[in-house]
């Protein structure tokens, strides 16, 4: 969905304060939900204490700033539970049915891992008003899933084999061990997720013992905090990050934390939110003020903003930093008309925004879909420049990559540049060093994990 909506935006402009621009806008409304899902179940204070938590969450700042679906997974997430919380209420239940539906396919689609999060709850939510008898609310409820289910199906079929076949890789390594040490693994990735969110760990190079005991410490206050109004909320978490521990487990989902923890962002407001609230209304308002101001600080220090870095911990920004504008200035000042180019899934957005910025493509590109430009349609761009773009292949082997590689290209070209960016671990170095067992390493650069490399066949 996000490409879709980038692919809109940049109709208007192409210049990078406009291109980021969008992900601003995402966050702010981002920040709107939170503060409208905590004030419906904490109130006014509730809703100011979450807002203040989110305005300087690092990781909302972080992807704020960054030209990725992430920011817009986190907001659609987030209007979806504010929805669904409603219609649990009983209020407007259509319009509120309708628009959890709406924000949920939207989270879907913009990261299939917002599934995690919308199935569960839809079922818990189902099984909730079979138990109490909500003969409306379940015809409604039912209704908008169906319609949903329908519109998600596409996805479906898209990624379900690639996920099964990560299971058939994994499920030995993967394996479930005995209680105790699937107890500990179950609580060490949940503090994996959340320290991303609080301080950004591990990118952000932040001591992860500092955010744990902080962490450790808003775990047990958050068990005496849970209280009627935050029931359902608490009961969300657990029933989702049981789901989303089983599904890392079998290798069906990347893993704790990082960006694959975003997920989880709407639900940690909501409960750092309930303990702080708690205190307050207890009367214990300098414990409270102490808490929140505990948390503001940990998150303006691990902020990822360069001045910010550099003033709190005497660093640049969050590690690793990814520009690959260098990487194409090189390509382009050294390539020659006869040399093809293939251009890694990771670095495909990127690189299509540089021709433009450049001026080696005037026109917008026709389809929102990076790879099938110079894939599928080989149009005069494609042609010009000799390209090829990659589709998504990470959950393929190093050996099926390369074979995908040269069905693209029609075979294996006699010079041609390889282009590499946001790559997973190390597939770069795998696939580049199968490829030189038939080609030989003729130019490269390598920076700021952005690369470009020429490849040339050997002369028998």
């Amino acid at each position: 969905m996000h490409s879709f909506l980038l692919h809109a935006w940049l109709q208007i402009s192409i210049q990078p304060l406009w291109l980021r621009y969008l992900a601003v806008l995402i966050s702010m409304f981002t920040l709107v939900g939170v503060m409208k899902l905590a004030g419906l179940i904490f109130g006014v204070q509730g809703a100011l204490i979450a807002g203040l938590i989110t305005a300087v969450m690092p990781t909302e700042i972080y992807y704020a700033q960054d030209v990725g679906e992430y920011s817009l997974l986190v907001c659609t997430l987030t209007w979806s539970l504010y929805f669904l919380y409603q219609a649990m209420r009983q209020r407007n239940r259509w319009l509120n049915w309708g628009l959890w539906a709406l924000f949920s396919v939207a989270a879907v689609y913009t990261h299939y891992g917002a599934a995690i999060v919308v199935i569960p709850l839809a079922l818990a939510t189902l099984a909730e008003n079979l138990w109490r008898r909500r003969r409306q609310a379940l015809r409604q409820q039912i209704t908008v899933s169906l319609i949903s289910g329908v519109l998600a199906l596409p996805l479906l079929f898209y990624f379900l084999p690639a996920q099964f076949r990560r299971v058939s890789d994994n499920v030995l390594a993967n394996s479930l061990r005995p209680f105790i040490q699937e107890a500990r693994l179950f609580l060490q990735g949940m503090s994996n997720t959340f320290l991303y969110n609080l301080i950004g760990w591990p990118i952000s190079e932040i001591p992860k013992m500092l955010g744990l005991i902080f962490l450790i410490a808003l775990g047990l206050l958050a068990l005496l905090a849970i209280r009627a109004q935050s029931k359902r909320i608490y009961g969300w978490f657990l029933l989702v990050y049981t789901v989303y521990f089983l599904l890392v487990r079998t290798g069906l989902y990347e893993g704790f934390g990082f960006r694959y923890g975003l997920i989880f962002t709407p639900l940690f407001i909501l409960i750092t939110t309930n303990v702080i609230e708690l205190f307050w209304q207890h009367r214990l308002k300098g414990i409270a003020l102490i808490l929140l101001g505990l948390i503001v600080a940990l998150e303006l220090y691990a902020l990822p903003n360069p001045t910010m870095a550099q003033l709190m911990r005497q660093t640049t920004t969050w590690s690793p930093l990814e520009q690959m504008e260098d990487a194409f200035t090189y390509w382009n000042d050294n390539r020659q008309p006869d040399e093809a180019t293939f251009v890694y899934y990771g670095a495909v957005p990127a690189f299509r925004y540089y021709m433009r910025v450049y001026g080696l493509a005037t026109q917008p590109y026709s389809h929102p879909q990076s790879f099938i430009q110079c894939r599928e349609t080989r149009d005069e761009i494609c042609q010009k420049y000799n390209l090829y773009f990659s589709p998504w292949v990470r959950q393929l082997s190093t050996e099926e990559k390369i074979e995908n590689m040269r069905e693209i290209m029609g075979g294996s070209p006699e010079k041609v540049w390889l282009i590499f960016s946001h790559v997973n671990e190390d597939e770069e170095q795998e696939i580049m060093a199968l490829l030189q067992q038939q080609y030989t390493l003729a130019d490269s650069f390598v920076q700021d994990n952005g690369s470009a490399y020429l490849l040339v066949m050997p002369l028998n």
